[in-house]
């Protein structure tokens, strides 16, 4: 089993100070590696690593994280531009891009749009011997 993600673990990588806490990001970290990671034969340090990235890549994506959404800057004149597509999910930001590399293709390309595949079986039962 992975050690769990401290919050201290996220802030190596991209620390927010408008954000105190980090406990729902790395919640909802959690829920997507346990959804679609674990019993993959990612190693635990795989495991570790993907939540702590994708932590990281929802801490990007809050309102009080603008400063993680840099696509542009120039330092004569001082110039930034921020911005993107928010339809990209974990290709939104370089956290997201490294948690689905971390991940080995295991994370589903747009979550929101799974569909369910059924598949339908023809059996027959045995007949009853007592008839």
């Amino acid at each position: 089993m992975a050690l769990p993600v401290t919050e201290q673990a996220v802030r190596d990588i991209l620390d927010v100070v408008a954000i105190s806490d980090y406990g729902p990001f790395i919640a909802g970290a959690d829920a997507l590696v346990q959804t679609y990671l674990v019993g993959h034969g990612l190693s635990d340090a795989q495991l570790f690593e993907t939540e702590r990235w994708l932590s990281a890549h929802f801490v990007a994506m809050s309102p009080l994280a603008d400063e993680a959404r840099l696509t542009a800057e120039r330092t004569g004149e001082s110039t930034a531009n921020y911005g993107g597509d928010l339809g990209k999910w974990l290709d939104f930001t370089r956290f997201g891009q490294q948690a689905k590399l971390l991940a080995g293709g295991l994370f589903p390309d747009d979550p929101g749009k799974l569909k369910a595949r059924i598949r339908v079986i023809p059996f027959s039962l045995p007949s009853d011997p007592r008839a």
